[in-house]
């Protein structure tokens, strides 16, 4: 049966095609503009993308990845970036990934191996996939503490060390660039451990010093060994390796091998020295030292002529000491840092700084011992925890008003680390057993009071002679000591007192008014016109401490004696030092708060 005729059906196509132009069917596939930059500058965007574990973001680089396969091939190098053997799984972990995709091991750039002692299984494998590994930047190899171990417990651990020496051998300079491992490195940390001793000799595990690219290097537990065993084959590479950072923490040093290891570099710009003074002295023993505590002659010689033009930082923790009565200018008995031409910051341990500075009188002598160059100076490991007087100040006002006599024109920054430990648990102070958390607790905020208060007394000599003092507080953990391995409780640090932020607490008083009578105590010729005036014109306690700074700038040395260390550490040991305030408090308490005949203690 026809249904249409051929002229309906005629109107029908004709009808159909006009509507089909009018409106396509077809769908239009607009490409992402993101997609049209260049690789560069999406790599560049993909970078700023993380996984957001650790940094508390909310990531991104997965989603980026599961985008399309673009962006894919783009996101997955950051994606194995960093890596992180913190079990023996891990191990296992990265085996499977490097099987399925051997280009993985290329975009590594920051790997760490940290297990414990039982949590080993698979690390045996893991040299071989670090060969591979040739854009790898930083590298942290951290062997557990085996020092309470027996020798044979100790050999797994010691063949995987003898497998990464092999491969810091074909990393040298020595080898043809072809054939180099690791030839990108920049940054690396090695705690290695002894088959037998605590301290390890760097006789076999020097190659390090060889590596071409290597900008970083961190060795603890380690022990220079002697001056002729030491790299006697490559004696001739000196001044060859990028090396601009060296350091050593709890080491035994030798000064001649020493010397020999520091010359390797073109340029060392900073060098870190800390003796394991924690090893006993009694030779042959398993915790022993092999050299004990190292000359200060015979470093100062050593350095001077291995890095005497280039080194701009130095950080010394030695275990020698003078002894009582002993000349600080007897041969080898002090630092002599002065051929250091260079040398811009020097960190330095509270009890090394005898080598260089004579207690309680200063010789005003260190123009012979240090730098013209120097700027900052940095004194750690001041203790905190003082039972009877106050924390000891490392330097005497003399050195702040005549830094030209002393040798230090270009002193800029003096910062104090004072240090104690976290009072809690069995702490090796020895008092939580007795006094209990709560009586330390009290001692050391006593005591973190009483450096504020020396230096609030010493504000005005250090913005005259323009110098910055920073005062900080360590707070190391109990149970743990250097060195503080990945996995291990770690020091806090914080800033107690800055020049920039002077708190003038000497006398903790709260309130407005005794705030007021509390900065006139650092000056007993204000009078009460001065204060009344200040307070009326709506300067406060701040605009009499700046009228009492700029009366103090202009005072006179006999003057500021009164208020310097040296008095201040006299009456850090006398308790009725302030006595001769008292006077004076009780006349500016009876005028500005009190009525008069009120008593008034200090």
């Amino acid at each position: 049966m026809r249904l249409f005729s051929r002229k309906r059906k005629a109107s029908l196509q004709i009808l159909t095609s006009s509507r089909a132009n009018d409106f396509p069917r077809k769908m239009v596939v607009q490409e992402s503009k993101l997609l049209a930059l260049p690789d560069e500058i999406l790599v560049h965007i993909v970078s700023f993308l993380n996984l957001g574990e650790d940094t508390g973001s909310p990531g991104g680089l997965l989603e980026t990845r599961l985008t399309c396969s673009n962006l894919k091939a783009l996101a997955d190098p950051f994606l194995y970036e960093s890596y992180q053997i913190l079990q023996g799984e891990k191990s296992e972990r990265l085996a499977v990934l490097l099987a399925r995709d051997e280009r993985r091991a290329t975009w590594l750039r920051s790997v760490l191996v940290s297990t414990k002692y039982d949590d080993d299984r698979g690390l045996e494998h893991f040299p071989s996939y670090l060969r591979a590994m040739r854009n790898l930047r930083r590298l942290i190899l951290e062997t557990p503490d085996c020092n309470s171990k027996s020798p044979d417990d100790r050999v797994k651990w010691v063949q995987l060390q003898k497998q990464y020496e092999l491969i810091f051998q074909q990393s040298s300079v020595a080898v043809p660039l072809e054939d180099r491992l690791l030839p990108m490195l920049e940054e690396c940390t090695l705690h290695f451990v002894d088959d037998t001793v605590s301290l390890y000799p760097l006789t076999k595990y020097s190659s390090i010093f060889l590596h071409p690219t290597l900008k970083s290097l961190t060795l603890s537990c380690a022990c220079t060994d002697m001056a002729g065993k030491i790299l006697k084959d490559h004696r001739h590479l000196k001044r060859s390796t990028a090396l601009e950072h060296v350091h050593f923490e709890e080491c035994d040093f030798d000064a001649d091998s020493l010397e020999i290891l520091l010359k390797f570099p073109k340029a060392l710009k900073s060098l870190r020295l800390s003796e394991g003074v924690r090893y006993s002295d009694d030779f042959g023993s398993r915790h022993s030292r092999l050299h004990g505590n190292l000359n200060p002659g015979t470093l100062s010689h050593a350095l001077t002529k291995s890095v005497g033009h280039s080194l701009e930082t130095l950080s010394l923790s030695l275990g020698f000491q003078r002894s009582r009565g002993q000349s600080i200018n007897a041969p080898g008995r002090s630092l002599d840092l002065s051929g250091l031409v260079n040398l811009k910051r020097l960190e330095i341990s509270m009890t090394t700084l005898g080598l260089l500075i004579t207690r309680p009188k200063c010789d005003h002598q260190t123009y012979r011992r240090l730098p013209l160059s120097l700027e900052t100076i940095r004194v750690f490991t001041i203790p905190m925890l003082i039972l009877r007087g106050k924390p000891p100040v490392p330097f005497q006002s003399c050195l702040f008003k005549d830094k030209t006599t002393h040798g230090l024109p270009n002193l800029k920054h003096l910062i104090y680390c004072y240090e104690y430990q976290a009072p809690r648990g069995r702490s090796s102070f020895g008092l939580i057993q007795h006094r209990g958390e709560d009586a330390v607790t009290r001692i050391i905020n006593q005591s973190k009071d009483n450096v504020k208060d020396i230096n609030d007394r010493n504000y005005h000599i250090y913005k005259r002679n323009g110098i910055r003092v920073t005062v900080e507080n360590e707070v190391t953990p109990p149970g743990f000591i250097p060195p503080y391995l990945h996995n291990e409780e770690k020091p806090t640090r914080g800033i107690m007192w800055d020049t920039a932020e002077p708190t003038f607490n000497a006398l903790c008083i709260e309130d407005r008014s005794n705030q007021a009578a509390r900065a006139a105590l650092f000056n007993r010729n204000a009078t009460t016109n001065e204060m009344g005036d200040l307070f009326d014109d709506g300067g406060g306690v701040e605009g009499f401490v700046d009228a009492q700074n700029a009366r103090r700038t202009a005072a006179s040395d006999d003057e500021d004696e009164v208020n310097g260390v040296e008095e201040d550490e006299d009456e850090g040991s006398n308790p009725l030092a302030l006595m001769h305030l008292a006077p004076q408090a009780q006349e500016l308490f009876e005028l500005l708060v009190m009525q008069p005949g009120q008593p008034f203690q200090l």
